[in-house]
């Protein structure tokens, strides 16, 4: 048995050393969140972890359900927007794009006792909710309409801002994010 249960957490122990989880590319990536939650946890920056009856604080601090004294219905709408400046040997894109959001919603129902009742329970509540941290769905298009493209001096200034790159993520992303330069 003791060697039937060594075995097994040998197993284990060596399956987790083959498991592949993010870069520090992604994790700089998904650890940047947008302006998200109710108008009044925006007001305050995103610090809604402690605050109760609010909805935005459900996902950080379900607890904050129990401050609510009455049931309500939350939806904060929003306007993002995107955007882009390219270049490519030179010539330069511009694209812009809004979306109408909706960074919050949700809905608490709330049965609270009076003080005066005399009971254990002082009420119960239940509460539901959608908050969007951050938005990925983004396109990027460019485009060149030079049609005298030297392949060989695209080619060297691609391999100079993949080595660019590759340089800034071994400096921690140090600095400005490296662009394909203007010869």
């Amino acid at each position: 048995m003791k060697k039937t249960l060594l075995a097994s957490l040998a197993l284990l122990l060596g399956w987790g050393g083959t498991a592949f989880a993010q870069t520090e590319v992604d994790a700089l990536r998904y650890s940047q969140l947008g302006v998200s939650g109710t108008a009044r946890i925006q007001g305050m920056g995103g610090a809604q972890t402690a605050l109760g009856a609010d909805i935005s604080s459900l996902s950080g601090n379900p607890a904050g359900l129990g401050m609510f004294r009455r049931s309500e219905f939350t939806i904060t709408p929003g306007i993002q927007t995107v955007n882009n400046n390219t270049s490519i040997l030179g010539e330069r894109n511009t694209s812009s794009n809004s979306n109408f959001v909706f960074p919050q919603l949700g809905v608490v129902i709330s049965n609270r006792r009076g003080d005066s009742e005399a009971s254990d329970w002082r009420g119960v509540t239940f509460g539901i909710g959608f908050t969007r941290l951050n938005n990925f769905n983004e396109r990027y298009t460019s485009y060149r309409t030079d049609n005298n493209i030297d392949a060989d001096e695209y080619q060297k200034q691609y391999d100079q801002y993949l080595n660019d790159m590759v340089n800034w993520e071994e400096n921690n992303f140090q600095g400005p994010m490296p662009l394909i330069s203007d010869s």
